[in-house]
């Protein structure tokens, strides 16, 4: 949960409400309420009915001794499979062999930058937000590229560090601010059934079409008058390239024309799992089925490899894109756990 401790925003919230935060777990029980009970006392005074995510950390931890949940911390370099199932090659030189493999790597390692972004010569100067721990804003020049929520609290913890200017730049015509806490419109209650629904279901002409639309980005209201205060809106604004000065400054130009020069570019772009992005090395007796890089799961999250499970962002092309979240556990983890249950 490295993504889930960011030292650069320790005050990031969940953008998923309690009722919708337990994982799943065999007892049943509101585990996530008591605890909350006892170690955030003030949860009820908040305008946002949710955690940080740093508390989350915590929570999980606690959660985590409570079912006696051991974790070996150490790094899986490489999966391999042979005639008698897998083995996993940890960086400490163990290996673990097991008849099934649940990858849920989560999205770590797997953000997406535009192209220019990515080949940009200085990654100290542009970087994905997700990158931005110990980033020095202080008396610079930033420009954060995104509409969502990351980008929006990007743009004020920049801002509280003494950032000289920020500017916020993104192709939409207005960001939206729509909050995950309050009374769903009826527009949102129709996206939810087709997420919770349509793509167990549906073709994947129409699931390849959706994946990443189905939950549009959106800003919680409570954040929009430190934003306006804080940040120069610039919509409907697309870097398309960047060069390094020779004063070592960073010269964006836009797809509208002009350029503007910037002391460092956050890039709050998302992230886009892919089969070749996997944190480790995989090794299998026949390829992967997969499609729009993601692999072609089952209605339980195996894959095309017998044994072969993947949960979270990695099955959102059969579950949808509520399963990258924490509100996506309960669907997908029944459905997969009954499925090893039953392989013994």
């Amino acid at each position: 949960m490295a993504l889930w401790k960011p030292d650069w925003m320790p005050l990031r919230q969940m953008r998923s409400t309690l009722a919708n935060s337990c994982p799943s777990n065999p007892e049943g029980t509101g585990i996530l309420q008591s605890w909350v009970a006892g170690y955030v006392p003030d949860i009820g005074q908040r305008k946002l009915r949710t955690l940080f995510s740093t508390e989350y950390v915590v929570f999980m931890r606690s959660f985590a001794n409570h079912f006696d949940i051991a974790a070996d911390e150490a790094h899986v370099e490489a999966l391999e499979q042979d005639s008698t199932g897998f083995r996993a090659r940890l960086a400490n030189g163990r290996t673990i062999a097991a008849r099934q493999v649940v990858v849920a790597t989560g999205v770590a390692g797997t953000e997406t930058l535009p192209r220019w972004a990515a080949e940009f010569p200085d990654p100290a100067k542009v970087m994905h937000s997700s990158r931005a721990a110990g980033f020095d804003a202080a008396g610079k020049r930033v420009l954060v590229i995104g509409a969502g929520q990351t980008a929006a609290e990007a743009c004020i913890d920049a801002a509280g560090k003494g950032a000289a200017a920020v500017d916020m730049a993104f192709r939409a015509k207005a960001v939206v601010y729509s909050s995950m806490h309050d009374e769903p419109t009826l527009e949102r209650q129709r996206r939810e059934y087709l997420i919770r629904n349509a793509f167990i279901y549906s073709g994947e002409a129409w699931r390849t079409r959706n994946v990443y639309t189905l939950l549009p980005r959106s800003i919680e209201p409570v954040l929009a008058p430190a934003l306006a205060a804080c940040a120069a809106l610039k919509p409907g604004t697309e870097v398309v390239s960047a060069r390094l000065t020779g004063g070592g400054e960073v010269e964006v130009a836009f797809e509208a024309g002009g350029v503007a020069t910037y002391d460092a570019v956050l890039c709050a772009t998302g992230f886009r799992p892919g089969i070749g992005r996997l944190p480790f090395a995989l090794s299998l007796q026949e390829p992967l089925a997969h499609h729009a890089s993601l692999p072609l799961l089952d209605e339980s999250g195996e894959s095309s490899t017998p044994g072969m499970f993947f949960t979270g962002a990695w099955a959102a092309l059969r579950f949808g894109p509520q399963s990258n979240v924490v509100f996506g556990t309960e669907q997908m983890v029944g459905r997969l756990v009954g499925r090893i249950a039953r392989l013994g």
